[in-house]
């Protein structure tokens, strides 16, 4: 399964997953949004907030492997 970003520092970067015609949004715009609304990202600079950030760090990071 594809994440709906990629963390990069402090920066989380689009995968580029669109739906089609009918859907009422992409994958990562939902995303994002949901995440921006209840506080682990900033909408606006697609960058963790620092709760975000803290809770990130608390589960490990990224797992490349």
């Amino acid at each position: 399964m594809l994440a709906p970003f990629l963390p990069d520092g402090r920066v989380l970067r689009p995968t580029g997953i669109h739906v089609s015609a009918g859907f009422s949004g992409d994958r990562l715009n939902n995303v994002m949004g949901i995440l921006a609304d209840i506080g682990m990202i900033d909408h606006e600079s697609n960058c963790f907030s620092e709760r975000g950030q803290k809770l990130f760090d608390k589960l490990g990071g990224v797992d490349l492997a």
